[in-house]
């Protein structure tokens, strides 16, 4: 059936060694939005993980993840409804320094920028 219905071009691993890019160069970490998302193996755990074994190395072990402060405090607080899309128990353990929690819109360097596509409650303005 992943024939029929996709392709898949390569793992992050591969992509990045194709670029010639390491793990430790990797600065950012940035998701459209956070449901369905697992990085826990991304930006490592302080915790033992029943599902992946004891605590967890970050595979980008210089990176911050970049997400919007009010999608990570929702992650708390989720309707019954949200918790399968959000998995709000892949986002226990993370690694508290290796979250950026932003509040709208945030210039990250020379051409590169995040900018929400709607309000929320703590977004009014860019930060840029």
């Amino acid at each position: 059936m992943y024939r029929t219905l996709g392709r898949r071009h390569h793992t992050v691993e591969d992509g990045l060694a194709r670029l010639e890019i390491t793990p430790e160069d990797v600065d950012y970490l940035v998701f459209d939005h956070l449901h369905t998302q697992d990085i826990r193996r991304r930006v490592g755990t302080t915790a033992a993980q029943p599902d992946l074994g004891g605590p967890l190395q970050p595979y980008f072990p210089n990176a911050k993840l970049v997400a919007q402060r009010d999608e990570v405090a929702a992650m708390s607080v989720l309707h019954p409804l949200q918790r399968q899309w959000y998995q709000p128990g892949r986002f226990h353990d993370l690694r508290s320094e290796a979250i950026m929690s932003i509040a709208g819109g945030v210039l990250l360097g020379p051409g590169v920028a995040i900018l929400p596509t709607q309000a929320t409650s703590s977004a009014t303005k860019p930060s840029c």
